[in-house]
């Protein structure tokens, strides 16, 4: 039983992050990027900055593989509005579809958080990161973006049952040494 619990923490670590390079700790390899700068300082790490102007919105863009259809995922990141101004939107999107819509607050380098879930309704999706604004010049700073999978019932009732029997199997070689 213990083997079956250890299976499945090993397959729930190894799916992680879907999203490659989501930290930007030195570059935005890994995504399609449109007007957008990497900056390598602020944060602990290093971060995108999408440079929007009127008529010329930024973004980020990457396709995401090895999603199972039907299962369910969580996407999450960190924003911040990088501009004085409060004309700019930044919109987060599947395949087209937004679910996170922000508009500008106008206030500099405030860090907040996003995130969301979604069904895959395909193995392969495009998580898509866009920056717009009307008027003048605008920025959206953007870091740690990360994709995860949502555990199964039937999986997380394995792992219990797993550590359960791990933990039992210890108590009772425990209790026969002498």
């Amino acid at each position: 039983m213990a083997t079956i619990g250890l299976v499945s923490l090993e397959s729930a670590r190894a799916q992680g992050n879907l999203v490659v390079n989501g930290a930007f700790d030195s570059d935005f390899s890994g995504w399609m990027a449109y007007n957008c700068l990497w900056i390598g300082q602020g944060k602990p790490s290093g971060y995108v900055s999408l440079i929007m102007y009127p008529d010329a919105p930024a973004s980020l863009s990457q396709t995401i593989y090895g999603l199972t259809i039907g299962n369910t995922y969580i996407v999450s990141g960190d924003y911040s509005n990088g501009s004085s101004t409060s004309y700019q939107n930044l919109e987060v999107s599947i395949d087209g579809v937004p679910y996170v819509t922000v508009a500008g607050t106008g206030q500099e380098l405030n860090w907040s958080t996003f995130n969301f879930s979604f069904i895959a309704g395909s193995a392969t999706m495009t998580l898509d990161i866009v920056g717009s604004i009307s008027t003048m010049k605008g920025y959206w700073f953007i870091d740690n973006i990360s994709m995860v999978a949502v555990p199964e019932p039937g999986s997380l009732c394995l792992l219990g049952l797993g550590v359960a029997g791990g933990l039992l199997f210890q108590r009772r070689k425990k209790g026969l040494q002498i």
